[in-house]
């Protein structure tokens, strides 16, 4: 359970191999391939082509979008789970090759673009109707209105507001009211030919002049017209829905198509990482040390005149981390993942975190019935959705915590609140108040608060550690060894109080650990004033990563699991009595089920996103604050780069 020893790897081979070992390199998935910088005389591979998949990933997305609307809808469970397919790479290409890609986009993109056209014509239809449809009621051919000498004779609108002006006008016009509604009049005006003036008037009161030179005949003939040429165009929009939804036939082949070529395009980004010469490829990475043997086996058995050496890395602060542990703890790589890698010559916190982590969610979501609904959950969405094993460890991670979960709640005495109780196995009984007793919710605060008292000497040894295995051997010493000796003392000096010989043992070990801090905190400093001053002032935290306000602010923290783990069991209690309210007649039969699955449903989920932010927040901020510092990236060997596809080892 660390980080994986990593070499240095330079690969030399002609150009006429390159093709094919490139092909080789990226299905072994086990070298990460290094921009080479600070080579004089060579160039980066020029016979680099980004575009031309750019161009192909762009024309699948287009034919993608326009497929998958006819896509069955997942539910939201499976949306969220991912799809994987497990194929061989040559299996791949010939499907990539087999696939008439060219022809379905030029047929799709040409009835998208009739589609288009089409839906034009008809926008520009409708707001032909709009214009003819307040005349439909007139009994006389459109073009046969407007043809006497000296009158003239317009089709428009105006708001009813501006129609009595109008009307004042009919010295100069004849307006003929056709239709109206809530807002606009629509109207027939004639008025004489001569009176140039007369559409400054209109201009005034906002008339809207309609044209309709292009139409003839009665206005109700000419929108039954309209409305069969728009039903004409819509049969002809059906069709071409019917056509592309034949081709949606090849969507999930097109899927795989984009994950070709969008590996394709991040093979030609890497490509620029690489060096070439006139005769010779240069290829400079990193590949894990347990990995070296088995790929200088391969590369034998498939290549000749390939060179390949391997020297320790030098720039550590550059090299990529690869975190190895075992089954149990790999699912909470994920919690590290979130923070951020560990650096090269750091430790994997992963092993540290696992156990507090299962202990601060156990404690938050702690109930036998909860824990196992959370693990048979797991299992069951594992087997329905068919989950691909790269996928897993999410399910197996809260499978991990329904375990430690549902015995928590053995100890706690929680089976979805006191839905069923058994109080012989419980340690402590958050619900349990005996005479003469300590209650149990007073117990569970003294236990979280001394998780978080263990908690932090835990992190602070770890530190300690870290510093002698970099040989900052008075570090450990001076900054967490002091801290420790401190704390300890200080805790069971207040524990062992009422024994005077033990109590006197840990009150100097305490002030052992205080003068050790008071004479070395401050040791920056260049006077011997600054030095003790700065020892005094870290104590309090001012000056140093730590001090006696971050030690008691940290541990207060801890009580947000007796909290959380609180709530989570008297949210279940209150669903229990609210159910039983309704008795065991016909409607409590009814009834008590509904309320039930609701409450503790809805309790599961609030307690599930309770349990897992606040214990992440308690490892981040005061587990990790102690001793744990990212920066590192994670090791990413070139490979199939994919979301949907896994490619088989060959």
């Amino acid at each position: 359970m660390a980080i994986d020893k990593v070499k240095e790897i330079n690969i030399f081979l002609t150009k006429k191999n390159f093709n094919d070992f490139f092909t080789f390199l990226k299905l072994q998935e086990k070298v990460e391939i290094e921009e080479v910088k600070d080579v004089e005389g060579l160039d980066f591979f020029k016979d680099v082509n980004i575009e031309k998949y750019d161009k192909i990933v762009n024309e699948i997305d287009f034919l993608l979008n326009q497929f998958n609307k006819f896509e069955k809808k997942k539910n939201f469970i499976a949306d969220f789970i991912p799809e994987r397919l497990n194929i061989e790479y040559k299996n791949l290409e010939t499907i990539v090759n087999k696939f008439d890609f060219d022809s379905l986009y030029k047929k799709v993109f040409g009835l998208v673009r009739k589609n288009e056209k089409i839906t034009d014509d008809i926008k520009s239809l409708k707001k032909e109707i709009d214009k003819i449809k307040p005349f439909i009621s007139l009994e006389y051919e459109i073009e046969k209105i407007d043809t006497l000498k000296k009158l003239k004779v317009i089709f428009g609108s105006l708001k009813k507001s501006d129609y009595q002006k109008l009307l004042n006008e009919k010295e100069r016009c004849e307006p003929i009211l056709i239709s109206e509604d809530e807002i606009n009049c629509y109207l027939i005006i004639a008025f004489l030919r001569e009176d140039k003036s007369f559409y400054e008037l209109l201009k005034n009161i906002d008339f809207n002049e309609y044209d309709f030179k292009d139409f003839s005949g009665k206005p109700k003939t000419i929108y039954e017209n309209l409305i069969s040429k728009i039903d004409e165009l819509q049969k002809m929009l059906d069709d071409i829905e019917t056509e592309i939804k034949k081709e949606s036939k090849n969507l999930d082949n097109l899927k795989l198509l984009k994950e070709f070529y969008f590996d394709k395009k991040n093979e030609e980004e890497t490509k620029q990482k690489v060096i070439e010469s006139k005769y010779l490829i240069f290829i400079k990475g990193y590949i894990k040390e347990k990995d070296i043997k088995i790929f200088e086996q391969k590369v034998k058995e498939n290549f000749d005149k390939i060179y390949i050496f391997y020297e320790e890395p030098k720039d550590l602060e550059n090299v990529p981390v690869s975190l190895n542990n075992n089954k149990f703890v790999k699912p909470f790589e994920m919690l590290v993942n979130m923070y951020g890698y560990p650096k090269y010559s750091d430790f994997d916190p992963t092993p540290f975190l696992t156990p507090f982590f299962i202990l601060f969610f156990s404690l938050c979501f702690g109930d036998v019935i909860y824990g196992l609904i959370l693990i048979f959950g797991c299992m069951l969405l594992i087997n329905i959705f068919n989950v691909h094993e790269k996928d897993r460890n999410f399910f197996y991670f809260f499978m991990i915590l329904g375990v430690f979960s549902s015995i928590v709640g053995v100890l706690t005495n929680s089976w979805a609140g006191d839905l069923l109780s058994f109080p012989n196995l419980a340690i402590i009984n958050l619900l349990e108040e005996k005479p003469g007793e300590t209650p149990g919710l007073i117990k569970m605060l003294i236990f979280s608060l001394a998780v978080g008292f263990v908690t932090q000497i835990f992190a602070i040894l770890l530190k300690a550690f870290d510093n002698i295995r970099k040989k900052k051997i008075l570090d450990a010493i001076f900054d967490q060894i002091s801290w420790v000796i401190s704390l300890v003392g200080i805790v069971l000096y207040i524990v062992f109080m009422n024994n005077p010989f033990l109590s006197k043992v840990f009150l100097y070990i305490f002030l052992s650990g205080i003068i050790l801090i008071v004479l070395t905190g401050g040791r920056s400093s260049k006077s011997i004033i600054g030095k003790l001053i700065g020892g005094v002032v870290s104590l309090y935290g001012i000056v140093s990563s730590y001090g006696f306000s971050s030690a008691l602010g940290d541990i207060l923290s801890y009580s947000r699991l007796l909290a959380l783990g609180f709530s989570t069991t008297v949210l279940g209690v209150i669903i229990n009595t609210i159910a039983r309210m309704f008795g065991k007649g016909v409607i409590g039969i009814l009834i008590i089920p509904l309320i039930l699955l609701a409450g503790h449903g809805l309790n599961i989920f609030m307690g599930l996103l309770g349990s897992f932010v606040h214990p992440t927040r308690l490892i981040f901020l005061e587990f990790f604050g102690r001793f744990y510092e990212n920066g590192g990236r994670k090791f990413s060997p070139f490979k199939f780069k994919s979301e949907r596809i896994v490619i088989k080892n060959q």
